[in-house]
């Protein structure tokens, strides 16, 4: 139980000793449970996994850890991730309890799955919306895997903004684009490990992810989670005398607003907000029906970023 004891990324930990009590009676629950069953029943996995979802969400990165590191220890008794396929739904719970300790926490996430919907994409968009056509400016010159995934994202975002008005994405279609999205940017480059070579490619990744958190379990809360991490690296990129330098114009102009409605705060308007400024007077754009025709050149899905976006775009006219 030392993991409780140490810093995280979101301020201090209920170290109490009725609460270190509380969690080692629980872990001899389950410790019980694991020897009387002759596998690890689903009841158990799914009591580590909203322990650390709970821990994670109130910004308890250490107690969180904890049952990170026994869900992951419980899926290994299993077999493997692949042993809750038969009930997929409880398998992307735990991809999703997963990615969201990776994003806060900065490590390698635990798991992989990747089951990217890619026929339903190349069915309904024209072939040179889909996988595999790499020829998006923004992608150039990036490693294969970001490239791979930033055409994945332009295919969603082509279709789910597209005028089909009686086509819908299941929702369990929808958790597996955001758990292979998110696994595929995380695992090759987790946000406290080996970064992305150039800036140009950190920086995709990064504006990549933050799009992501706004698919994520805020969507339809009071209030956005906090991902301090991504925010601080997303942010570096911009205030580094030469990070936003290798970015062409367009491209900063969709970080600047993806970072603005995702996972920047109130204080940083004060470097944001100029920053938008400069882009769009270099763009030569003011409005924002010209502004959005920018940049939806890049991922953007209406349904998620057009209200935040608008909202962005008032501050920036009226500061």
């Amino acid at each position: 139980m030392s993991e409780l004891c140490k810093d995280s990324w979101t301020g201090k930990q209920d170290t109490s000793p009725r609460a270190l009590q509380y969690l080692s009676n629980t872990y001899r629950c389950i410790a019980r449970n694991i020897r009387h069953y002759e596998t690890v029943p689903d009841s158990t996995v799914a009591a580590v996994m909203s322990m650390a979802l709970h821990d994670d969400f109130r910004g308890q990165l250490s107690r969180s850890k904890v049952h990170i590191d026994a869900l992951e220890h419980l899926i290994e008794l299993r077999g493997g991730i692949a042993t809750l396929e038969p009930n997929f739904i409880f398998a992307q719970k735990v991809c999703r309890a997963d990615i969201e300790f990776a994003l806060h926490d900065g490590s390698r996430p635990r798991f992989y799955r990747d089951e990217f919907p890619r026929k339903i994409f190349t069915m309904m968009l024209e072939p040179s919306n889909t996988w595999g056509n790499y020829t998006y400016p923004a992608a150039e010159r990036c490693h294969r895997d970001i490239a791979h995934v930033y055409a994945d994202i332009m295919a969603v975002s082509g279709l789910l903004n597209s005028d089909r008005a009686c086509f819908k994405l299941e929702p369990d279609i929808y958790q597996e684009i955001l758990i292979s999205v998110c696994y595929r940017l995380l695992y090759s480059y987790p946000l406290a490990g080996k970064r992305p070579e150039s800036n140009k490619e950190c920086a995709i990744q990064l504006g990549l992810l933050a799009l992501m958190t706004t698919m994520l379990f805020q969507h339809g809360r009071s209030q956005r989670l906090s991902y301090k991490l991504l925010a601080m690296l997303l942010r570096n990129i911009f205030l580094s005398p030469t990070g936003e330098l290798l970015l062409e114009e367009k491209t900063r102009l969709w970080l600047l607003f993806i970072g603005g409605i995702s996972v920047f705060e109130i204080k940083d308007r004060d470097w944001l907000v100029p920053r938008i400024k400069t882009s769009l007077r270099n763009l030569d754009v003011s409005s924002w029906d010209d502004a959005l025709t920018e940049i939806k050149k890049f991922p953007w899905i209406d349904a998620f970023h057009h209200g935040p976006g608008q909202e962005l775009w008032k501050v920036v006219i009226w500061e």
